[in-house]
């Protein structure tokens, strides 16, 4: 019996990634729009959901899962064969390696910033400096991807040669750096990597979710 599987999240954001591997995995799921900058929407979710009040929450048969790793696993779980976290013991490391440089550093550290200065600071004078930082931190974080991906003999794909939950959020981080108006050239790997995926059904399918 199919599982009863139900992704709440929000255009432009994060859980584009899981919607990517959810449109590539050939599961029968339901995408649920979360606005949670209307306070009942969020005093809701954030009551019944997902108490830290963020994107994306998952759940499968009734067990609600938060925190994108986290979901991206449960996706992977659902479908092994697509080895959405690597396809060896070693490959599975790797990808929460990825993984937690991609969303503790990647996000929190670098776009974050960009899409709230508020997260930061309470002062609105300091909004011109957090931005500014962050935009560094950015650099810094894709000049790293860039490095990681040139030592690999296929950097069309960060593990192995199919599409991975690494792949996903960096397909996504693209679509915020084009957002920003953020340069991508100086990453000619990434840029490849992007190109790639951006090519597939899963990814155009997520895409139109965005709007």
């Amino acid at each position: 019996m199919s599982p009863t599987i139900k992704l709440y999240y929000w255009p432009g954001a994060c859980s584009m990634a899981s919607q990517i591997l959810l449109a590539d995995s050939g599961l029968a799921y339901e995408d649920i729009k979360i606005n949670l900058q209307d306070p009942p929407a969020r005093a809701e979710y954030v009551k019944t959901l997902n108490p830290k009040g963020q994107i994306p929450t998952l759940v499968i048969d009734g067990e609600i899962i938060t925190e994108g790793p986290a979901v991206i696993t449960a996706i992977s779980q659902l479908v092994p064969e697509k080895c959405y976290t690597g396809s060896t013991p070693m490959e599975n490391v790797r990808f929460y390696e990825w993984m937690n440089f991609l969303s503790g550093t990647v996000l929190t550290k670098s776009f974050g910033g960009l899409f709230k200065p508020s997260w930061y600071s309470d002062d609105p004078s300091a909004a011109e400096g957090i931005t500014a930082k962050s935009k560094v931190n950015i650099a810094a974080g894709f000049q790293l991807i860039e490095d990681k991906l040139e030592k690999l003999s296929d950097p069309t794909h960060a593990l192995g040669h199919s599409l991975t939950g690494v792949d996903a959020y960096l397909a996504v981080f693209i679509t915020w750096a084009n957002r920003f108006q953020i340069d991508i050239s100086k990453y000619p790997n990434y840029r490849k990597l992007f190109d790639s995926i951006s090519r597939t059904a899963a990814f155009k399918a997520a895409q139109e979710k965005q709007a």
